[in-house]
């Protein structure tokens, strides 16, 4: 026999007892979730509103069966507004940077769902400092979540102070 012909035979078998060996033990040793989430409500809100007067939230609740059914993400303000339907703030976003709050808002929070994971979450161009929010905001929730904490998590707010009066100091 050619030595050819004879390594060729040595890799079927050795690839075929492979895959024999190997076919159901690879489902059997798959990883299980990353978390499994507790039922509950998990919310998580900045401890005081930005300087134009806005303070987002997020709230999260997980069923009986550890799967999110309602996921909110939106800012309020003084006067029980939400960011997500102020026409002229969401106008005026547009206008500067192509998208607005009730833009954003829904597709982070549909991302959410569908990768089940905030670090999966990409950001949104136009929207930077709300993509940081809605990331740092959903990790906080979903840390509560896997153990079941249901107190609302109160993060400082960053924004006390309008960018152009922290360059005139």
């Amino acid at each position: 026999m050619k030595p050819y012909a004879l390594l060729f035979i040595v890799c079927v078998l050795t690839g075929g007892l492979f895959v024999f060996f190997s076919g159901d033990d690879v489902q059997q040793q798959a990883p299980e979730a990353v978390s499994k989430l507790k039922p509950g409500t998990y919310k998580v809100e900045y401890d005081q509103p930005d300087f134009r007067g806005w303070k987002a939230f997020f709230v999260m609740e997980v069923n009986a069966t550890g799967e999110m059914e309602e996921i909110t993400f939106d800012y309020i303000n003084s006067s029980g507004g939400l960011k997500t339907q102020d026409v002229e703030y969401n106008k005026r976003m547009r206008s500067k940077s192509g998208v607005g709050p009730s833009d954003y808002c829904p597709r982070f929070v549909k991302n959410l769902r569908v990768y089940q994971n905030p670090d999966e979450v990409d950001g949104i161009t136009g929207a930077t400092h709300s993509s940081h929010d809605f990331k740092d905001f959903a990790q906080a929730a979903f840390k509560n979540a896997q153990i079941g904490n249901q107190s609302t998590v109160y993060i400082p707010q960053p924004e006390l102070v309008a960018p152009d009066a922290k360059e005139k100091k």
